[in-house]
């Protein structure tokens, strides 16, 4: 908090309204208010009368952080102790909320890399199985009718969104089957790592809010 800030935690807890405090320092409310606001800043004379009336140390009133607590009177110090735990409370809360956020993406994560593991070894076992001609793809001895229009790739009436190849027949018999199988390999190996890394920090955050929550 601010100087302003502080003025004003200090005035509310005190129960004292700016016409009050204006009077015991002997200025003006406007310049209280002014005060609060941070639009003008009291004279040392009136900083001393301030932390006369308040009963705490000069540091205390113009430091970003209140920090001694034991300057306060026994109310004051009460209610900043409420204060404190009802934060710690919020904190709390927020905490164990992205704690389960973040396991719960984990383990979703955890299953789409499992998928896309098995994904790997499926496709390597029916690599040699698959065939492609004119309008035509053969997968474990499976034929089925595709064709290609902009970015949609129809397979037996089903439609499949597909970011680039406009002839995939085309493509397939430019290249080597073995650079299509690598390729397919290499691109989802790719995504098993990024998922990796993905629930590698997941799983530190989960365990740094963890504690947080249990401090």
């Amino acid at each position: 908090m601010n100087f302003g800030e502080n003025l004003k935690f200090f005035r509310k807890n005190c129960k004292m309204s700016q016409e009050v405090l204006a009077e015991k320092v002997g200025v003006s409310r406007q310049a209280v208010s002014r005060w609060e606001v941070g639009e003008a800043y009291p004279e040392m004379s009136n900083i001393i009368a301030l932390c006369s009336i308040f009963r705490c140390n000069i540091n205390d009133l113009l430091n970003d952080n209140i920090v001694s607590i034991e300057s306060f009177d026994k109310e004051t110090q009460e209610e900043i102790v409420k204060f404190k735990k009802n934060q710690q409370k919020k904190m709390k809360s927020i905490t164990k909320i992205i704690y389960i956020i973040a396991n719960v993406t984990k383990t979703m994560i955890a299953i789409l890399a499992m998928f896309l593991i098995i994904t790997c070894f499926v496709f390597l076992c029916i690599s040699n199985t698959f065939e492609i001609n004119e309008n035509k793809i053969k997968i474990l001895n499976k034929e089925y009718n595709y064709s290609v229009n902009e970015d949609i790739l129809t397979i037996n009436d089903n439609n499949y969104y597909i970011e680039a190849i406009s002839n995939l027949n085309e493509f397939v018999n430019t290249h080597s089957k073995t650079f299509l199988i690598i390729s397919v390999e290499c691109v989802l190996v790719n995504e098993i790592l990024s998922l990796f890394l993905i629930a590698l920090f997941l799983h530190y955050l989960s365990v740094l809010y963890k504690n947080i929550y249990n401090d």
